[in-house]
């Protein structure tokens, strides 16, 4: 049930027929550059005249973060959790496997089927959460288009979505993935 999602958790599509698609792609790496594109950011080129390639995740729990670190550390990255704002904790990746990352393309993501839910469980992670009232789960973002690719490649696997308007946050117009 919707109630009892945790993060990390995969979505399995009841009328999906079986068939997968698969390009190679590493579904961990995926993972992570789904967190990437909800809440987080990667730096790869110079710094201070050193070459510097690094992903900066960011959430309000720590606990989760380390859960990350773990997952980073097993693929062979350098990767530490510290404090970065009142309410805010950074997780800090470095090395190949920022590279590794930012090379994903959505595109190619969605071409393969199990990218493409590693993918989705880090954006939900990052910008999702469960509506345990009407219990459903959303994903808020504010660029529309990305969540109208989603929502497509989400009906062809055959998961019923809709998308609707969810406001403004921070000045920003959001729309909201159901």
């Amino acid at each position: 049930e919707a109630k009892d999602l945790e993060p990390g958790d995969m979505l399995l599509c009841s009328s999906f027929d079986g068939s997968t698609w698969s390009t190679g792609i590493q579904p961990e790496l995926s993972y992570l550059k789904g967190l990437v594109d909800g809440d987080g950011l990667i730096l790869v080129g110079y710094h201070y005249k050193r070459k510097r390639s690094e992903i900066r995740i960011f959430d309000n729990q720590r606990e989760f973060l380390e859960k990350v670190q773990i997952l980073a550390l097993g693929m062979g990255a350098k990767a530490s959790v510290r404090k970065s704002a009142k309410n805010c904790y950074e997780l800090d990746i470095y090395g190949e496997l920022a590279k590794q990352v930012d090379s994903l393309d959505f595109k190619f993501i969605l071409k393969d089927l199990e990218a493409f839910r590693a993918w989705v469980a880090g954006f939900f992670d990052a910008e999702g959460y469960v509506e345990k009232t009407r219990m459903r789960v959303k994903i808020t973002n504010s660029k529309r288009e990305l969540l109208e690719k989603i929502s497509d490649a989400l009906r062809i696997t055959g998961m019923r979505t809709y998308l609707s308007s969810g406001g403004v946050s921070r000045g920003s117009r959001c729309w909201q993935l159901c």
